[in-house]
């Protein structure tokens, strides 16, 4: 027996530690949203497959950043790690013949999560890691809208949040969250030395822009248990900001740039408003092993009204350094549904509508969206301590076809193809 307490132990100490890794590995790599404004999908196999109505419902590690309140539920502790592979296509045919097509299409998003319930199953805590919100959009330098637009733009959000729940009596419970997060932003553009030079000839200027900003969020979750079979579920999340602070720089500079005071780097500054959300969700036991959900949801993204790129003494090239986005609030609603099979299989599915924030008069290649759905199907294999779980998602795109663009060149039809595997493994323990 004390060998067996041994070689748990030891497994402890060194699972943990590769876990950890392998979330950092995951998290660094470059990462994409889906189509909601700048808003990754959710973290899990199960938020993906049961993206439309998942916060009544939420039973496993990723309750801490999905519903807190829920964390109350687990009956042991459980590490997770759930890496996600997006595959996305764009392309944009302008209404005056111009083409793009992105490059790059295969994107990894992951998260990690340590959840802790308390003996007395009154209290739980967790650790999280996620990616909230990102973008990665990239066409080749040379592509047809290289001096109107970035030809890469990459958004990270990286978010570490300890989590606490109570049961405050048999049928609530109450979750917070405290997200403490780091952004990294960066833009790459060409720009036309000839309008400088006068010169045809002159050899265009590869302009970076390269910043990182800090920002405290959080979440607050509330489960109802009507009776047995029927839950209402709540979350809500604050909007925060963040400023950015950094790097702008520029090569090729000719004299005549010089000579009005450009420079190859200069300080970068701008700032970016992220949404304020809240979810209601309603659950239902249809049956012993049958489960349905259903969320409606609230993005309040009309604070993001511009996008200032703040560079010092090199806004002299530029006609103005501010960017209209006028972002509009939006609403997401679905449903979603669970089978538990045997002990060892679950299968899931799910509808979800979402809803682009971004208004046909500000669309730009960089950062081309519409409205879409999400179809989310998925499978969870438990064995002893360990589970497995794959989800699959197909985003299907409404056409989207752009007049009255405050950049005229803007003007024309988006299309976006895109999908989306997620592989989740969870190791639990008793506490």
């Amino acid at each position: 027996m004390n060998v067996s307490c041994s070689h748990s132990r030891l497994s402890h100490i060194v699972i943990f530690p590769l876990m950890f890794l392998c979330g950092l590995f995951v998290l660094s790599y470059p990462i994409d949203t889906a189509g909601d404004g700048l808003r990754n999908p959710p973290p899990g196999a199960f938020g993906l497959s049961r993206g439309g109505g998942k916060i009544a419902h939420i039973d496993d590690a990723s309750a801490a950043f999905i519903n807190p309140a829920n964390l109350v539920d687990l009956s042991e502790s459980s590490f997770m790690i759930d890496p996600s592979f997006i595959h996305i296509d764009r392309q944009v045919d302008a209404a005056n013949g111009a083409t793009a097509d992105t490059t790059d299409p295969l994107k990894v998003l992951g998260s990690l999560f340590l959840a802790y319930p308390s003996h007395d199953d009154r209290y739980a805590f967790a650790l999280g890691l996620t990616v909230p919100y990102g973008q990665s959009v990239e066409y080749d330098d040379d592509f047809s809208f290289r001096f109107l637009t970035p030809h890469f733009t990459e958004l990270k959000v990286i978010s570490f949040s300890p989590t606490a729940a109570i049961k405050i009596n048999d049928n609530v419970s109450v979750g917070v969250g405290i997200d403490l997060m780091w952004s990294e932003l960066k833009l790459r553009q060409s720009f036309p030395w000839s309008a400088v030079t006068m010169n045809p000839s002159s050899p265009d200027g590869g302009m970076g822009f390269e910043a990182t900003g800090y920002a405290i969020g959080g979440i607050v979750g509330f489960t109802w248990s009507i009776n047995p079979r029927h839950r209402l579920a709540f979350t809500y999340r604050p909007p925060f900001d963040i400023d950015y602070s950094g790097d702008f720089d520029i090569n090729n500079v000719p004299a005549p740039a010089a000579g009005i005071g450009v420079t190859p780097s200069s300080d970068f500054e701008t700032e970016i408003n992220y949404p304020e959300i809240w979810t209601i969700g309603y659950g239902v036991q249809l049956t012993g092993k049958v489960r349905l959900g259903a969320d409606v949801e609230r993005l309040k993204w009309s604070d993001f009204k511009e996008l200032e790129l703040d560079v010092g003494n090199n806004s002299v090239l530029f006609p103005s350094t501010t960017i209209p986005q006028d972002f509009e609030d939006t609403w997401t609603a679905g449903i979603s549904a669970d089978w538990q099979v045997s002990q060892k299989w679950t299968v899931r599915g799910g509808y979800w509508r979402i809803e682009t924030p971004i208004p046909k008069q500000t669309q730009a290649p960089n950062l081309p969206e519409s409205d879409f759905h999400l179809l989310g199907i998925g499978a969870k294999r438990s064995a002893g301590r360990h589970a497995f779980e794959l989800a699959y998602a197909a985003l299907l795109y409404d056409d989207r076809d752009v007049s009255g663009n405050r950049v005229p060149a803007f003007d024309g039809s988006y299309d976006t193809t895109a999908h989306i595997v997620n592989l989740s493994y969870s190791y639990s323990w008793q506490r």
